[in-house]
């Protein structure tokens, strides 16, 4: 019988990751329509493939201007 593995990320460890507070990520998920593929003592857990969408939203604009930055 085959296995199959899944790669889950609890809430806490995806805002480590992407150094982005509680509010912010749980906005990004929401945006992407993701649900927890389950929930551990409390904890949700994401799917690899809804974490990745994610950060995408998160992550600042390529080119963008830093704060500061000479024009």
């Amino acid at each position: 019988m085959a296995t199959h593995t899944q790669h889950l990320e609890s809430i806490g460890h995806i805002c480590a990751t992407l150094q982005k507070p509680y509010g912010v990520i749980r906005r990004a998920l929401a945006e992407v329509e993701a649900e927890p593929a389950i929930v551990l003592n409390g904890v949700p857990h994401y799917a690899e493939a809804d974490v990745e969408r994610a950060a995408e939203r998160v992550q600042e604009p390529h080119g963008q201007a830093k704060p500061n930055a000479r024009q």
